[in-house]
């Protein structure tokens, strides 16, 4: 896979389907050019064959850690690339849910330099990715979410 201006918008739709691994379409056409074997490039020039494409289910996050106190929040993921190359965190939102990826939002994070999530890099294989959040921008609006949050840093599952 190649990322040029006439394929991105669809390079970027295969990768975000690839991490939700959900079933794609994808089409392989060939040449005259796709081998070198005389017989078989004529056989092969203009074959174009549809197929259904589905990536194995995984884990890209392998876990958090955090160490928390009165004024911040230090973080550390080990996320998996399953690319083979580097991915470059850019521009990009970051939702911290209260136990589930539908649970209420603790922290929501804009990627970019400033906020420390923006320009680190993701190498092939497992990567860790490091935060630095301040408890004054924690969405610690609703009590009840806070009393939660207090009960499970107390049983260690926060």
């Amino acid at each position: 896979l190649e990322d040029t201006a006439t394929n991105h918008d669809a390079l970027c739709a295969f990768i975000l389907g690839y991490i939700t691994a959900e079933v794609q379409t994808l089409s392989v056409m060939a040449s005259r050019r796709s081998s070198s074997n005389p017989l078989l490039a004529l056989v092969l020039d203009g074959l174009q064959l549809p197929f259904r494409f589905e990536p194995p289910k995984a884990s890209f996050i392998h876990y958090i850690s955090a160490n928390v106190g009165l004024i911040g929040l230090q973080v550390t993921a080990e996320i998996a690339n399953p690319l083979p190359q580097v991915i470059v965190l850019g521009a990009m939102d970051l939702s911290i849910r209260e136990k589930t990826t539908r649970g209420m939002d603790i922290f929501h994070l804009k990627g970019n330099e400033t906020t420390g999530l923006g320009g680190q890099e993701l190498q092939p294989g497992n990567s860790k990715l490091h935060l630095s959040l301040s408890t004054m921008d924690a969405n610690l609006k609703d009590l009840f979410l806070v009393g939660r949050l207090i009960k499970d840093a107390v049983d260690g599952s926060v």
